[in-house]
């Protein structure tokens, strides 16, 4: 998966199963360079993939906090050219996907 970056703090990349129950795969990466992620070895099967937007690069997901007037740091479910969450990989199957954060994150 090709990633284009261009926003501030990191990102988490999990590679969840298609009910959004199990995370196989996380990567931690930053927002601001343009990275390259494979997810080798994957069994066949259905697959989403969530990206959360770690804002303080503290690497947790920080809830939001009313007194404080913060707002929770972003959570998105990337979403392929043809419009679906999941992502169904099949046995010896290899598939390329583009991924933009400055978009994803607007």
């Amino acid at each position: 998966m090709d990633i284009s970056a261009g926003i501030e703090g990191s990102v988490f990349i999990d590679l969840m199963d298609d009910k959004r129950q199990k995370i196989h795969r996380t990567y931690y990466i930053s927002g601001a360079a343009d990275t390259k992620l494979e997810f080798p070895y994957l069994t066949a099967g259905d697959y989403t993939i969530r990206v959360s937007h770690d804002r303080n690069q503290n690497r947790y997901i920080d809830t939001g906090n009313i007194r404080e007037k913060r707002q929770p740091e972003r959570v998105a479910i990337y979403t392929l050219t043809d419009g679906k969450e999941i992502i169904t990989i099949t046995e010896g199957k290899e598939i390329e996907q583009s991924m933009d954060l400055k978009e994803l994150f607007r």
